[in-house]
């Protein structure tokens, strides 16, 4: 819970994702050399690296030259300056094959507009949806089942963070 924000506010976030990228590129070449089956693999991107139009051609040369796809989840939407460019660029990594999820949907970091703006295909709702104190859970799983079917309604795909239980799981989806 430390670590991200300091190495935002030290401006370090787009090399740390650049870092991050090139490890796992490298894990999935070894484990193809390995004759193993890899699955699809979740990176997430903040907008400091979307925003860095050369780091994402880079990166896009990297997946279509080794055919390797991810699902990429976008963090940190809070600029709004960047926002109508960072919009082209999903779609860029989606017209490549990759999946976009937004992350930590219900945080003060992503605002509703990223449902219009962004071409996304899964929504990640944040752990707070969830987690709760015990006299606000029936709201709370009640705002997490509308939400759900909001977002179900308008296509995407829904990952709710912090289900971690049966009860919980049986509480939102009743």
């Amino acid at each position: 819970p430390t670590f991200l924000p300091l190495l935002y506010q030290q401006g370090l976030s787009k090399f740390m994702d650049t870092k991050v990228i090139n490890i796992v590129l490298g894990h999935i070449l070894h484990w193809r050399s390995l004759g193993l089956s890899i699955p699809t693999i979740s990176i997430n991107l903040n907008s400091d690296f979307l925003a860095d139009k050369k780091a994402v051609q880079r990166l896009l040369q990297q997946t279509a030259e080794h055919g390797i796809l991810f699902n990429f989840e976008i963090t940190g939407q809070s600029n709004p300056d960047q926002s109508q460019e960072i919009a082209w660029i999903i779609k860029s990594l989606r017209a490549a094959g990759h999946r976009i999820t937004i992350d930590n949907f219900g945080t003060d970091q992503v605002a509703l507009r990223a449902l219009v703006d962004l071409d996304a295909d899964e929504i990640k709702l944040n752990r707070d949806a969830v987690n709760t104190s015990q006299d606000k859970m029936t709201r709370s799983y009640r705002l997490l089942k509308k939400t759900t079917q909001l977002f179900h309604d308008l296509g995407f795909v829904v990952v709710t963070e912090g289900i971690n239980t049966k009860d919980q799981l049986w509480q939102a989806q009743n």
